[in-house]
């Protein structure tokens, strides 16, 4: 896969993610600050990364995941279900909160 290639495959899986946390945010009644404020992360920086602006890192997106009670792989679009522990979403369901 050339560079052009990966970068498209990344900007749809930010749209991705950004579509599901919207979809599970306001499913659970949370602002985006709320959401924010519960990964430790200012508001701001919260929103650039939904917007594509910044990257998300594979700590980010796993922090995610736990404050909205659902996996990584529904966040990434691996798999159909907000919930539940198929694939590389499933790690994060066994871990504290």
């Amino acid at each position: 896969m050339d560079m052009c290639s990966s970068l498209v495959v990344m900007d749809d899986v930010v749209e991705i993610v950004r579509a599901h946390v919207h979809e599970r945010m306001y499913g659970r009644f949370r602002s985006k600050a709320a959401v924010a404020r519960a990964m430790d992360l200012d508001p701001t920086e919260f929103h650039r990364k939904l917007n594509g602006q910044r990257a998300w890192y594979l700590r980010d997106v796993i922090v995610l995941a736990r404050v909205l009670d659902t996996t990584v792989g529904w966040l990434i679009g691996e798999n159909e279900s907000g919930r539940g522990g198929e694939g590389l979403g499933g790690v994060n369901k066994a871990s504290p909160r």
